[in-house]
């Protein structure tokens, strides 16, 4: 999967918000307030946390 997939599939779960409270290079995804997913963005490669 590419960012984006990860992105629309993690976005299409009920109540998932999406925010960047750790740096512009960081993605964190939660449910109801909990971070369940963080995608890392940084140095030209990206990795999920």
């Amino acid at each position: 999967m590419n960012i984006e997939q990860v992105r629309e599939y993690t976005l299409s779960l009920p109540r998932v918000t999406e925010d960047q409270a750790f740096g512009d290079d960081i993605l964190n995804f939660r449910l109801e307030g909990k971070i369940f997913v963080c995608l890392w963005l940084g140095g030209g490669k990206y990795g999920l946390i």
